[in-house]
């Protein structure tokens, strides 16, 4: 009976071998359609930094407070993102770049973040990227088919992409248009410690340099709603913003 199990087992595994190459091709055929769709690939892939105006809605319980910003971010580990109050005037800074990170409050001296912190805004930037779907066809991200969903009224197909330095994160792309309408990831909330399921419904594209965009954002933590963002400025940049940005500030 030794050689009869044997042979199954390496059948088996021979098996499991091509439904993850069939998975993987099935996942990168999605890609390619939503990357058309969005675009194409030379369009999305020639920004190296971002630019974005914002303003919304930020969630605490029954409490909403009116929240209004700009972000800046180049590469995969810059990122300064800055908070205005009802009046306009700058309310607070914070500062990614690369494993250093600062906040800067109203006039206070600007105090380092601690490392959840900065992990948290790096997994942002690397979100970033990750929607803007070019960048998943580089060889240090892997796909597999996440099944589909409704998202409202919506028909999807969903793929999950992985990569060894950041935690997994699912899209959800309209069966009709291709767009990307929802993504879903879990991370560590540096306040509490804990994981948190965040998902993000992406609406309302708008044409930016060749490129659709979405402009509206409705975020969810664990089910609840965590903050409403519409963007207001959308700047793709081909080149280096200044390196002045991403300084302590």
């Amino acid at each position: 009976m030794t050689k009869p199990l044997f042979a199954s087992i390496v059948f088996a595994s021979a098996l499991a071998g091509i439904a993850r190459g069939d998975d993987s091709a099935d996942a990168k055929a999605i890609l390619d359609a939503a990357i058309k769709a969005a675009g194409g690939e030379a369009a999305l892939a020639k920004p190296v930094a971002f630019y974005y105006k914002v303003k919304g809605t930020l969630y605490e319980g029954e409490k909403k407070t009116p929240t209004a910003g700009e972000w800046f971010i180049q590469g995969y580990d810059k990122e300064r993102s800055i908070s205005f109050d009802e009046d306009g005037k700058t309310a607070e800074i914070e500062v990614v770049n690369g494993k250093d990170g600062w906040i800067k409050e109203g006039d206070q001296p600007a105090e380092r973040q601690t490392d959840d912190q900065i992990g948290l805004r790096r997994e942002l930037v690397y979100l970033n990227w990750v929607t803007m779907l070019a960048p998943l066809k580089g060889k240090d991200f892997r796909l597999s088919m996440a099944g589909s969903a409704p998202v409202g009224d919506r028909k999807t197909v969903a793929i999950t992409v992985e990569h060894d330095k950041h935690r997994p994160v699912t899209l959800y792309f309209d069966k009709d248009t291709n767009l990307l309408l929802k993504y879903e990831r879990k991370f560590k909330n540096p306040d509490t410690g804990n994981d948190v399921v965040e998902d993000c419904l992406l609406s309302d594209y708008r044409d930016v340099q060749d490129t659709k965009q979405p402009f509206k954002a409705e975020v969810k933590w664990d089910g609840a709603p965590y903050v409403d963002l519409t963007i207001t400025e959308m700047k793709l940049h081909e080149k280096p913003l200044d390196d002045k940005l991403f300084e302590k500030p």
